[in-house]
Parts: structure tokens; sequence; C-alpha cells
């Protein structure tokens, strides 16, 4: 049993020790390269805004005639969390739809997604694997 102790605290010391290696590498990368998060600015406070306003061009543009700069690109983050099931629902749609259209130029079968018969011991492995995973049994619609 000390045996174990001694083996489960120095591998535990290691990975700790991997970790902090493998940060301060990342770090020493990151300073010694230029990427593109060194070339970010990030606006907070803009008033909400309607989604059908292109808000990037005229972002860009302003951004342009106060700095005196040229600027890229603009990505404007969307607050979208209160139509977040509405737009997940209609991208599942269209993605069926893509699929099926797919599928059907293609001549593709949809493949089985039924349960499969497994003995018992495999079942039960199989059901908590999909309910730790969140798969469901794949017969439901999510």
């Amino acid at each position: 049993v000390p045996f174990l102790w001694i083996v489960y605290i120095g591998s535990l010391l290691f990975w700790f020790a991997y970790g902090i290696y493998q940060l301060r590498a990342f770090q020493e990368v990151d300073y010694k390269n230029k990427t593109m998060k060194d070339f970010v600015a990030q606006i907070i406070g803009l008033p909400p805004v309607e989604g059908t306003k292109h808000v990037e061009e005229d972002l860009k543009a302003a951004i342009e005639r106060q700095s005196g700069q040229t600027v890229v690109g603009v990505s404007v983050a969307w607050d979208w969390y209160a139509q977040e099931q509405a737009v997940q629902a209609a991208i599942r749609e269209d993605l069926d739809e893509q699929e099926a259209l797919y599928r059907s130029t293609r001549r593709i079968v949809a493949p089985d997604t039924s349960e499969p018969d497994l003995p018992a011991p495999r079942k039960f492995f199989y059901l908590l694997e999909n309910s730790a995973l969140g798969l469901g049994n794949g017969n439901e619609a999510e």
C-alpha cells in the first residue's frame, strides 16, 4: 500500500510540474511570435442594435475615421441568448434539409440510429455511456 501512495503522489507531482512546463513553453512561444491576438481592439458598451443593420461596416468606418489606421476587419458579438432556442432550431432544420438533399442526390441511405441489440452487461454500459455523455438513446427528438 505505501508503494501505491508513493506512485500516486509522485505521478501527481509530475503531472503538475509537466502542466507548468507546458504553460511556460506556450507563453515563451507566444511572446516570441506575433499572432492575431496581438492586433485586437475590443470595444465594450456599444448600444443595442437590430441585426438587420450593417453594423460591421459602420463600425469599421468609424474606427478608421477616429484612429487614422486601416482596419482589416470587424466582428460583432451578438447577444442572442433570448433567441438561442429559435436560432438553434432554425440551424437544425436547415441542416436536416441540406442533409436530406445531399442524401437524395447521392442515393445515400440514412444510418440506422436505433438502439443495438446487446447482451445485458454491454447494454448496461451502453446506456450508462449515453446518459453520461448526454446522447440519449437516439430515438427521441432533441
